[in-house]
């Protein structure tokens, strides 16, 4: 849910706004985005199988090299196919540092917290659990992605017309 000024209002308002395109489309980018991320998410799970069987390296430290090496894998794959009717300002590089912060907060702090509180309070292995963070994180990542990072030409509009006005040598003399 989105809180917009005293009401509360869903992927409606979403929607309406501009946010997210009409159900159809919606459905399109979602089945792309669950597409795409499946396909990190099996590197993420084979990098952290990897680096917790084979080396002494601790599961949250594993957790997080693992979360990376999805998270770059993903920005290719949304930037390429996701997303790629979309172009924002500061170019892919831009993107690519705004989707890992994103992301990054999400799936590596979020996938961290929810793996260890899996492993550590339900006994867990720490791939399942990881595994169970992911999922329970998607949505967040989607929601995030499609308004923060591949914003629509309608939010950038919306943003630069809302944006601060700075006072200018002009408007101070007037």
């Amino acid at each position: 849910m989105v809180r917009v000024g005293r009401s509360v209002r869903g992927m409606g308002y979403l929607r309406g706004a501009g946010l997210l395109r009409g159900a159809a489309h919606s459905r399109g980018r979602w089945g792309r985005f669950l597409l795409s991320g499946l396909v990190g998410f099996l590197f993420q799970v084979a990098a952290l199988w990897l680096l917790v069987s084979l080396t002494t390296m601790h599961y949250a430290v594993a957790t997080v090299l693992a979360v990376e090496i999805a998270i770059v894998i993903n920005f290719i794959l949304h930037e390429r196919w996701t997303w790629a009717d979309r172009f924002g300002p500061g170019g892919a590089f831009g993107r690519l540092i705004q989707f890992n912060a994103l992301t990054g907060l999400t799936s590596i702090v979020g996938g961290v917290v929810l793996t260890a509180l899996f492993v550590e309070n339900f006994g867990m292995h720490a791939v399942p659990a990881n595994v169970l963070s992911v999922v329970l994180l998607g949505i967040v990542n989607f929601v995030g992605a499609d308004t923060l990072v591949f914003r629509s030409a309608i939010v950038l509009l919306c943003v630069g017309a809302a944006g601060p006005r700075h006072a200018t040598a002009d408007t101070l003399e007037a």
